[in-house]
């Protein structure tokens, strides 16, 4: 995939060394053994007063970039107080602009730092800045632009690494840190940030400020030996920050009352599954307890035993799934278990995580969690909740817009992962049937069952044929999917090889790049190192295999996603329209509307998508985005 590049960006394999990105023998990494406090030899220092406020800010003005740092009472960026500023333009320098204990008048102060911290021609660098630009947006403060974000850099370069400050101050500058709970405390003893000893909360504050500056140096040098991660930093990543930033901070509005009316339903249906659970076990017994199902299952209806766990017989999905066909009660189990996570997890959890300052969830994005690039939710986790069941379409209703007179758009990628994988392995059966704007899942059907009319289910078997074989399944795996002979499930892909060759031996081709490498790339460059390719350990060796697969495609899709949010936030900002971005979920994206702006922003959606698919590699196959509006979330997805 790395010979694709050029094709892409012309520029940027110029002086590539895919080893440079990681700590070499006699690197900095080598000296945490002797580690150094940040503060030995810098100039640290406290603004505690107006006078020497305007002084700090009268020494910024030639400043090329400032590193900022806030130091706030919590993580929940609507809760935290802002305890104060650190500020560094100087590797080994610093100032904390203090709000505890201090005759500075934190509403003076923030008036005045203001222009430094909006100016659009002074580059912002930090650690995690998503968090600084949700605090100071409480207190009136756009901090921007994103010039440089530490966390996310060392996440680009290997995404595999920690990437918390005191890991990555002890890696690249052999430094130790004071940490957080060294700072206030723990447990019992642990203080409120307003009771630190001033000089002990300002060296803590500058130490985290003059960090972000000298770890910007040292990933700046890597970076600009790397000129496809350099790209995808200062292109994808680090804008993105504002837009995820901006999309937690406008948070999206529940029907309370429809998820209660969904909770009743839901409740009713799980009381009438216990007690057919009860009648085929022959007494009421806990369901939630491991313990006691296994012996229900196991002793009681005498179903075969499959895994082991260090309590007894394993009673996981997996499990159940293989006893389904043996007895009914498993499959009122599993729907049982389905039905309870989602009441639980989202049904009666949403309208308890609704903010009420706002009235609205606030679900966070992570940026630097998955291997592969892609976005994570938290709080809630909006990744789980399923498409299609008939609970997940309920629970999707309960998105809506802020007002009556508003409208939900939502956005996504057709097929996107099965298009990338066409790129890639430039599969002249796989390219046309896009070119065509065949139905792939259908087209693969027919081939693998060799029949023309194809039925909902023969669709539905040869959509898990082409998203298995994207993450390397194999005929037993297959067949469990499926619930068919491991010899049947070994034909269809015999079938499926047959008419997509170029797919297989492109895969092939990414794991012996892989093991060569060290690693595997997106279109773009975005690499995922995977050590197990060339482990002795069959089992991990497979797992590996498995990962380096799907990688590209998944990591492909990834930078896709980002991309698009980048410019549609762009081009939404520059026609000035009221529309804002709500939700980025797998492959889409939602929006809120009003009925002016439903039209035009669905045009201006679609063609950005399209544009972010090509900018990121997808020059051959085309893409095709679905648009739709509602009054919730279903509606328009």
């Amino acid at each position: 995939i790395a010979s694709r590049l050029p094709s892409v960006f012309p520029e940027l394999l110029k002086n590539f060394d895919p080893e440079s990105s990681r700590d070499e023998p006699g690197s900095s990494s080598d000296r945490v053994a002797e580690l150094n406090s940040p503060r030995t030899g810098a100039d640290y220092g406290t603004v505690s007063t107006e006078k020497e406020l305007k002084k700090l800010i009268a020494s910024l003005q030639n400043a090329s970039r400032i590193a900022v740092d806030t130091e706030t009472t919590g993580l929940d960026t609507f809760e935290a107080e802002l305890a104060g500023i650190s500020i560094s333009a100087e590797a080994g320098k610093a100032r904390f602009i203090s709000f505890a204990n201090s005759a500075l008048h934190l509403e003076t102060a923030l008036g005045l730092l203001k222009p430094v911290l909006e100016n659009p021609s002074l580059p912002k660098t930090g650690q995690n800045l998503k968090y600084d630009i949700l605090v100071l947006k409480k207190y009136g403060i756009n901090l921007s632009p994103v010039g440089f974000d530490t966390m996310l850099a060392s996440y680009v370069l290997d995404p595999e690494e920690k990437h918390n400050l005191d890991d990555l101050a002890a890696r690249h500058l052999g430094y130790k840190t004071t940490t957080f709970d060294e700072l206030v405390g723990s447990g019992k003893s642990k203080r409120h940030i307003f009771e630190v000893e001033p000089e002990k909360l300002s060296d803590y504050a500058c130490q985290d400020a003059d960090l972000a500056l000298q770890l910007e140096n040292i990933f700046r040098q890597k970076l600009e030996g790397e000129q496809a991660l350099l790209w995808l930093c200062e292109h994808i990543e680090f804008p993105l920050v504002s837009v995820l930033a901006s999309m937690e901070h406008t948070g999206i509005c529940i029907d309370t009352p429809h998820l209660e009316k969904t909770s009743r339903s839901a409740g009713m249906e799980l009381n009438l599954l216990t007690e057919k659970i009860y009648a085929a076990a022959g007494s009421a017994f806990n369901i939630d307890s491991p313990k006691q199902l296994s012996r229900i299952l196991f002793e009681v209806l005498g179903l075969p035993t499959r895994k082991t766990t260090k309590t007894g017989f394993s009673t996981n999905v997996e499990v159940l799934e293989e006893l389904a066909p043996l007895h009914p009660v498993v499959g009122s189990l599993l729907e049982y278990r389905t039905l309870q996570k989602l009441k639980t997890t989202y049904i009666d959890a949403l309208p308890k995580m609704i903010n009420p300052a706002t009235g609205r969830l606030h679900t966070s994005f992570n940026q630097f969690i998955t291997a592969t690039g892609r976005l994570s939710s938290s709080n809630p986790n909006l990744q789980n909740i399923p498409i299609r069941s008939p609970l997940g379409k309920e629970i999707r209703r309960a998105f809506i817009p802020s007002s009556p007179d508003k409208w939900l758009l939502s956005a996504d990628y057709s097929q996107i992962e099965l298009r990338i994988a066409a790129e890639i392995s430039g599969d002249t059966q796989l390219i046309e049937a896009f070119r065509n704007r065949e139905d792939i899942h259908t087209a693969t059907a027919k081939v693998i069952f060799d029949m023309d009319e194809i039925t909902g289910d023969m669709r539905r078997k040869a959509k898990e044929v082409n998203f298995g074989v994207l993450y390397g399944i194999m005929p037993f795996g297959l067949s469990k999917r499926l619930n068919i002979a491991r010899s049947e499930a070994a034909a269809i892909i015999d079938t499926y090889k047959a008419k997509y060759p170029g797919l297989f031996q492109a895969l092939q081709d990414i794991i012996e790049t892989g093991k060569k490498n060290g690693y595997v790339s997106t279109l773009l460059g975005r690499r995922r190192y995977i050590a197990d390719l060339n482990s002795r350990n069959t089992n991990l060796q497979k797992a590996a295999e498995r990962a380096a697969m799907n990688t590209p495609i998944q990591g492909t899709a990834a930078d896709i996603i980002k991309c698009a949010m980048n410019l549609c936030r762009q081009r939404m900002q520059s026609e000035a329209m009221q529309s804002v971005m709500l939700l980025q979920v797998h492959d889409e994206l939602l929006f809120e509307t009003t009925n002016e702006e439903k039209e035009p922003l669905s045009r201006l959606i679609e063609k950005a998508m399209i544009d972010a698919a090509i900018t990121c590699g997808l020059k051959t196959v085309p893409v095709e985005v679905d648009t739709g509006t509602g009054k919730n979330w279903l509606e328009a997805h």
